[in-house]
């Protein structure tokens, strides 16, 4: 829960006219959280695009970008999340083989 309060405290976390449309927070929370990360995908992809010319390609929670982006990539999504989130995600970068299967 450290890592993440809003799983403590849902209720302090969703939208009140959220809430007041479809009841429960807590029962809430898991699809509102999906809706958030993929918001804030797409607006990192976006920004990536047109501020910084990468493209970017998503795959189930995560992106994939040139290794040469991997710092702005972060940084982006980081800001993507605070701003809508208003928390910090933890990020982990996973490195595949590049072109030609180097590593």
């Amino acid at each position: 829960m450290a890592h993440c309060p809003v799983l403590a405290m849902p209720a302090t976390f969703m939208p009140a006219a959220l809430v007041g449309a479809f009841g429960d927070a807590v029962r809430l929370l898991v699809l509102h959280l999906m809706w958030l990360e993929a918001e804030a995908r797409t607006d990192a992809m976006r920004e990536l695009r047109e501020a910084h010319g990468v493209l970017a390609l998503p795959v189930h929670d995560s992106l994939i970008v040139p290794r040469s982006a991997e710092a702005i990539a972060r940084s982006v999504m980081v800001d993507a999340f605070e701003r809508l989130a208003r928390f910090t995600p933890v990020l982990a970068v996973k490195r595949g083989a590049g072109p030609g299967g180097g590593g």
